[in-house]
């Protein structure tokens, strides 16, 4: 899956917004029991993960705001580029 963050590196752990179209979203439980959406962002070049409690809808286009980190260990797995969302928005309320 290709990424569509430009120089990934520079911008680990910092503010990104991202706009596209919401792809493969997977209901899943947090570390505190509560319901997130994990999906596919993607746009005409790659796609990146998406976390979120705001729940989505495959299809939906929309505008993520977020924290963007690069792959790190969550115990015996490697999380890959992934924004965990603190907001999203439909792209006509910009």
């Amino acid at each position: 899956m290709a990424n569509f963050i430009p120089h990934p590196e520079v911008r680990d752990r910092n503010a990104v917004v991202l706009m596209g179209l919401v792809k493969g979203v997977r209901l899943v439980t947090d570390r505190k029991g509560q319901p997130s959406f994990k999906f596919r962002l993607a746009d005409g070049v790659g796609a990146l993960k998406v976390i979120s409690s705001t729940q989505v809808h495959d299809g939906d286009r929309i505008i993520v705001e977020g924290m963007f980190t690069r792959p790190r260990k969550e115990g015996r797995l490697i999380v890959y580029n992934e924004v965990t969302a603190r907001s999203i928005r439909p792209p006509w309320n910009m």
